[in-house]
């Protein structure tokens, strides 16, 4: 799949700051994922912390918050691993499902599809 980057805006916990970011899309990762400074200063505090195994099979483990964000003018709560600086911006699988979004690797976009329910009266 060709990687590609989308923006987002992620609204603080406290105050009225919000940040704009570029974050790769990658499907291959669980969660948002972001610096935990950045979140820390709009007022983010972490909720859990999650075990994260990276492409190189080397684990981690992680604080993990509820953030808002918006992207494509919709807003979301959505759990976001509070990162060490320098690890890459990623937008991963639970939030692209979250705003109801799939991935068009040709158009290298973001697309809607439909949710599912498991559901048989």
């Amino acid at each position: 799949m060709g990687l590609f980057r989308v923006e987002i805006q992620v609204l603080p916990a406290v105050g009225d700051t919000v940040k704009t970011m570029s974050v790769l899309v990658d499907t291959g990762a669980s969660y948002l994922a972001l610096p935990g400074s950045l979140l820390t200063s709009l007022g983010y505090r972490p909720i859990d912390r999650q075990r994260v195994v990276f492409a190189t099979g080397e684990a981690a483990v992680w604080d993990v918050a509820e953030v808002r964000v918006r992207l494509q003018g919709r807003e979301r709560t959505v759990l976001a691993f509070l990162t060490p600086d320098g690890a890459p911006q990623l937008l991963g699988a639970q939030t692209l499902e979250t705003f109801g979004l799939g991935v068009d690797p040709l158009g290298k976009r973001l697309i809607p599809v439909d949710a599912y329910l498991a559901y048989c009266s």
